[in-house]
């Protein structure tokens, strides 16, 4: 029974999350069918993702602040450039964050579920309140490059998304990581500042998904993925 409570907890809220964040999305949806197979992409890939931060050697604060943060990043992004790259439907800047946040959802109800169990009530109530900030925050950003890598014709742009999304992992963790190799609770005082932080990047993150369809447009000519009047034939020259 506590299974079942902590398996409804840690993916109720991730769903509840997801609602939230798709609205941001408003004008040309992407399909719910590609969105959940994205949820359950990044449920999969916590399994390869933990055996491989498992078998690289490293103490507790290396291991949360470096190693975890590559890992778990690189295989997010991965799943999404596999499933959506060559999709018809990913033809906006946005859809490459929806698509990474919907995967990152999917990767926070897994971790967050296997943290609850071990650690209890407690510990799944906090991530559950705080794991759907930081995944769809870090994965959103390396969406977000993705489809400029995607519309650019530069794959610099897919290891710049990754970089940043790293990064932010990175200063996620950073906290919770001081406390457990060092073992002083006063490093919590980080790790708050750093919510904060985090929670204000990602109200400016969701704000800019959610521009008007006509600010969309014009990024869109400026990477010249659609074409202006003029470029249509008969168009004013």
């Amino acid at each position: 029974m506590l299974v079942i409570l902590a398996f409804v907890i840690a993916f109720g809220t991730s769903v509840a999350w997801s609602r939230i964040f798709l609205r941001r999305d408003k004008f040309d949806p992407e399909p719910r069918r590609l969105l959940v197979f994205l949820f359950v992409a990044g449920c999969v890939v916590t399994i390869p993702s933990a055996l491989v931060e498992h078998l690289i050697p490293t103490n507790a604060l290396t291991s949360v602040v470096v190693v975890g943060p590559m890992v778990e990043e690189g295989f997010k992004l991965a799943a999404v450039v596999l499933i959506c790259w060559s999709n018809r439907h990913f033809n906006q800047l946005i859809d490459g964050a929806i698509y990474a946040i919907s995967c990152a959802l999917g990767f926070a109800a897994v971790e967050n579920l296997f943290y609850g169990l071990s650690g209890g009530f407690g510990v799944l109530g906090l991530r559950a309140l705080l794991g759907p900030i930081g995944h769809p925050l870090f994965t959103g950003v390396s969406g977000f490059y993705l489809a400029r890598a995607k519309f650019e014709g530069n794959a610099w742009r897919l290891c710049q998304g990754l970089l940043f999304a790293t990064v932010l992992h990175a200063g996620w963790n950073l906290g919770p990581g001081l406390i457990r190799e060092l073992g002083d609770p006063s490093y919590a005082v980080v790790f708050l500042a750093v919510i904060l932080h985090y929670a204000w990047l990602l109200r400016r993150f969701l704000r800019r998904l959610g521009t008007p369809d006509a600010q969309r447009l014009r990024v869109a000519l400026a990477l010249g993925t659609v074409s202006t009047p003029s470029d249509e034939p008969g168009g004013p020259q």
